[in-house]
């Protein structure tokens, strides 16, 4: 019995897995954005223990619970908010080693977790996928701009809602 649970364990996708949902295993801070204090604290706050950031080689993949964002979710913009957010985990939780400038964001909601506190997958609600080119949204974007013009909208190669 231990010979298979330490086969299954050291597979690959297994720790994937594990890599992922501990990360969407942690729970939503208590802290709010206006408790934060600036801009950059607040998306600080809802990405920490929340973002799992996935080099590919061809793209690096972006992956953030949104689950401490929710109240921002819901009561504003959503696809303002989505871009909003993808600029700053492009420009704040890039991988040291990435060569890649194609960046995959994927948006989702974690609504109910197993007796250990991992995610349950057939619960998770996706909000946003979002594809673009990091190097062309940070030279086209300061950091903090509040909304994003229709020509800056054209940096983005797909933007889908959820």
């Amino acid at each position: 019995m231990s010979f298979i649970r330490i086969r299954f364990h050291a597979h690959p996708t297994f720790q994937a897995f594990l890599m992922l949902s501990s990360i969407l295993a942690g729970t939503a801070s208590s802290q709010t954005p206006a408790a934060a204090g600036s801009a950059r604290a607040e998306w600080d706050v809802w990405f920490e223990k929340n973002v799992t950031v996935t080099d590919r080689k061809s793209y690096v993949h972006i992956f953030w619970n949104a689950a401490n964002a929710v109240a921002s979710l819901a009561s504003g913009d959503r696809r303002s908010f989505a871009l909003r957010a993808a600029r700053q985990l492009a420009a704040s939780r890039w991988p040291a080693g990435a060569a890649a400038d194609l960046v995959k964001v994927d948006i989702v909601l974690v609504k109910e977790r197993d007796r250990y506190g991992l995610p349950r997958w057939d619960t998770m609600k996706r909000v946003a996928h979002l594809e673009f080119s990091r190097a062309r949204l940070l030279a086209a974007l300061p950091k903090d701009t509040p909304a994003l013009s229709p020509g800056e909208l054209a940096i983005f190669t797909k933007i889908e809602l959820f």
